[in-house]
């Protein structure tokens, strides 16, 4: 049962950055997105460490082990802003401020 919405954050030129990354995974990958992102949708900011994690100014990182997303929560709704490979522990800066740059347009 989900408590969550899953949603994708979408520009003004209808391009939805977070669901085109998923889908430019091979299929393994948008196999195990799914389930995070269903964990997500049950268990919300309560997600085990193993599965996201809280970054800062109100952005989350969801982790599966070939890339990284980035959330923010809206009342019920999880918005996905946008994804990227990730080769280090620390999510780079630039992603976490480009999350924040798209929760404030959203």
């Amino acid at each position: 049962m989900s408590n969550y919405n899953i949603l994708f954050f979408e520009t003004p030129r209808g391009e939805k950055p977070a669901r085109d990354f998923i889908l430019s995974l091979p299929a393994g990958a948008q196999s195990k997105t799914a389930a995070y992102s269903q964990l997500l949708s049950e268990k919300g900011p309560l997600i085990k460490r193993d599965y996201g994690a809280y970054l800062r100014d109100k952005i989350y990182e969801l982790r599966p082990n070939f890339g990284k997303l980035s959330p923010f929560y809206k009342g019920k709704d999880i918005i996905f802003t946008h994804g990227f490979l990730k080769k280090t522990r620390e999510v780079p800066d630039n992603e976490i401020e480009k999350a924040i740059s798209t929760m404030k347009k959203y």
